[in-house]
């Protein structure tokens, strides 16, 4: 099933074959287009949809070979790519590192294919949740001078990566959460005073290993808590040190339970509060 909105998006239900991506050319510029998870998106699919004119976004529900995504990078001002699955098998050794693709999202990725990704030389938003890092891919993420916001949400990023990615001055939005970074990591981050997004939701950490975050003056997000039920992190003794910081705005407390005072006070202080236990 094909639908078509008027923002020039185009979405796709079931299986895909390359006769039909050749018989739904459009004759405009697609800003959106979207490929449901029944479809394996191999490279003769690929090979089709660089001859349509320019698309701005490709949204991949399903698995994705590697020959493909390398293929998809070529297309003319691609601007960003969600993968759900790339195929294990095979390698991106061969990728364009001058595509124009800013924002690369997906999950479970190797630290091979981290690598190849990373050298895109226009990439700013690199999302890799549930992926696979080592300290040769933290290297090369302080070393691309583009890359400003990096998700490593629940990725195997330890402490001795954390020193090493705190000697990036580039990076300004952050997400560290359910990663098996401790207090030491933490320390290290907190050495990236440029920050201005920070998720540090579910870490192994206790409520005075916060007090380092006082050194971030420019953060204006956070994101703090813990699965549902942890008693580590309180609501009286996070508050008062959130209030230390200068340039707080926005804040996300996730399984912190916060009384009805509190939230009021938050909402009050705060242009943006999220909360999801309320006391």
């Amino acid at each position: 099933m094909t639908k078509e909105n008027k923002h020039n998006d185009l979405s796709i239900s079931g299986r895909l074959t390359p006769h039909q991506v050749r018989a739904m050319t459009p004759s405009n510029v697609l800003r959106r287009f979207t490929v449901s998870s029944e479809t394996f998106f191999h490279q003769k699919l690929a090979d089709e949809l660089v001859q349509w004119p320019r698309i701005k976004e490709i949204v991949l529900w399903g698995t994705v070979s590697k020959a493909a995504l390398q293929r998809l990078l070529s297309l003319p001002e691609i601007h960003e790519i969600y993968v759900m699955e790339l195929q294990k098998h095979g390698s991106l050794c061969d990728i364009d590192q001058s595509s124009s693709l800013q924002i690369f999202r997906g999950g479970w990725l190797s630290a091979r294919d981290l690598r190849s990704i990373v050298q895109l030389q226009n990439l700013e938003t690199l999302s890799a949740q549930n992926s696979s890092v080592n300290q040769q891919v933290i290297e090369m993420v302080v070393n691309n001078n583009a890359l400003t916001n990096l998700d490593l949400e629940a990725s195997n990023l330890d402490d001795d990566m954390a020193k090493e990615l705190a000697n990036s001055s580039k990076i300004t939005q952050l997400d560290i959460g359910a990663t098996r970074l401790g207090p030491p990591g933490l320390q290290e981050i907190c050495k990236m005073t440029q920050l201005r997004e920070l998720d540090i939701w579910a870490l192994d950490l206790d409520e005075r290993d916060l007090d380092c975050l006082e050194g971030l003056t420019n953060l204006e997000y956070l994101s703090i808590g813990g699965y549902d039920g942890q008693k580590r992190l309180t609501s009286k003794k996070v508050l008062p040190r959130l209030a230390k910081l200068p340039s707080l705005r926005r804040v996300w407390l996730d399984g912190i339970p916060v009384t009805k005072s509190e939230a009021t006070d938050l909402k009050t202080r705060y242009e943006s509060v999220q909360i999801t236990f309320a006391a």
